[in-house]
C-alpha cells in the first residue's frame, strides 16, 4: 500500500510524540533545522534525515570512532592511546543539553536503533519514489 500524503503526516507526528516522550532536547533542535514548505512526504525525509544525523552525533559509536581517528594521529605524553575524549559544547549546545561538556565515552551505543531507522528511512524513501514515478 502506497503512503499518502496523509500517512506522512502521521509518521511525523508519531516521531514527534516519541521524541517529546524519550528525547526532548532533541525535539526542538531538529524542527530548527527543517524547511516548513516542504510537501509531507519531503518533510518526512528530512525529518528522518535530521533525526539519523542527531542519533549518530550521540552515539557512543560515533565517538569510538572519533576516538579511532584521533588515535591513528595522536598518543598521551607516556605514549599510549588515548581512551576518552570530552567535547566542550557550543552555547546553543549548553542550552539544549544544560552541561558544558560531554564525554564521548559515556553516550549510549545507538548504534542497533541507527541501522534500524537508516533502514526504514530507506524503505520509505524507495515508497515514495515510486509512488511519484506512477503519477
Amino acid at each position: 500500500m502506497a503512503l499518502s500524503n496523509d500517512d506522512c503526516v502521521d509518521l511525523v507526528r508519531a516521531l514527534q510524540s516519541l521524541l517529546r516522550e524519550y528525547e526532548p532536547e532533541m525535539l526542538g533542535f531538529i524542527e530548527e533545522r527543517i524547511r516548513r514548505d516542504l510537501s509531507p512526504p519531503r518533510y518526512l525525509l528530512s525529518y528522518l534525515d535530521q533525526l539519523l544525523e542527531m542519533f549518530q552525533e550521540h552515539s557512543r559509536s560515533g565517538g569510538d570512532r572519533t576516538l579511532r581517528q584521533l588515535n591513528q594521529y595522536i598518543r598521551t605524553e607516556d605514549g599510549r592511546p588515548i581512551n576518552r575524549v570530552s567535547v566542550m559544547l557550543s552555547e546553543t549546545d549548553r542550552e539544549i543539553y544544560r552541561t558544558e561538556a560531554v564525554d564521548l565515552s559515556l553516550l549510549p551505543d545507538r548504534h542497533g536503533f541507527i541501522d534500524e531507522l537508516r533502514a526504514i528511512r530507506d524503505n520509505i524513501r524507495k515508497e515514495l519514489d515510486l509512488n511519484e514515478r506512477e503519477r
